[in-house]
């Protein structure tokens, strides 16, 4: 018998389970309502005899145990449907990543095209990572997220912070081994100007005007 034969036999099984399901569903919906109309039949023999104030008669006890055998058929009926559900559930199954086919849970290799089933792995659930703590300016003690004031010493911790003082800027020295020129001021003989540099003729006694 083919695998094809196994599946279509297997299929027409599960059909007539549902049939039968539906059979027995139809029995306990009866049963249900026979109980029902006994059970007014006995409130009526009750009330008239206690009308009349005699003894409950003998059709009392009849009525209760056709209902008693009525419910105990009934939990046979529900036991027998349940074993049927239990057969017709379709078992979990995998579907094939390459042709889509549908194979069972254990399956390694697909059915039809023989490609390797690879199961995912289960993710964990990733755990929340908790806020961090706020460290206070003032004393360092760690507080809570959402703390408004040191609990070590009562530093506001919503306040703005500080803005930092201006950095002034660093004179460059000069590299070491480097002599820096220094250059002497010379007053004028004619004008008494200051000047840096001496001219050309200053420097051959002249002035420098």
């Amino acid at each position: 018998m083919s695998i094809k034969d196994i599946f279509s036999r297997n299929i027409v099984d599960k059909l007539k389970d549902v049939v039968d399901i539906n059979k027995l569903t139809l029995k306990i919906s009866g049963k249900k309502a026979e109980i029902g109309k006994l059970k007014v039949k006995l409130g009526e023999v009750v009330y008239d005899n206690f009308k009349e104030g005699g003894a409950l008669p003998e059709e009392v006890n009849e009525i209760l145990n056709t209902i008693k055998v009525a419910e105990e058929e009934i939990a046979e009926l529900e036991e027998q449907i349940a074993s049927l559900k239990t057969s017709v559930k379709t078992p979990e199954s995998q579907k094939c990543p390459s042709c889509g086919a549908e194979n069972s849970v254990d399956a390694k290799f697909c059915k039809e095209c023989g490609v390797k089933l690879e199961k995912e792995p289960e993710k964990e659930p990733e755990e929340p990572t908790p806020p961090a703590k706020v460290s206070c300016p003032e004393c360092g003690v760690e507080n809570e997220p959402d703390a408004k004031f040191c609990v070590q010493c009562g530093y506001n911790l919503k306040a703005p912070a500080a803005e930092p003082a201006p950095v002034e800027p660093v004179a460059q020295e000069a590299p070491s081994g480097e002599v820096k020129e220094e250059v002497k001021s010379e007053e004028c003989c004619c004008c008494g100007e200051k000047t840096e540099e001496k001219s050309e003729e200053a420097e051959n006694g002249g002035s420098c005007c």
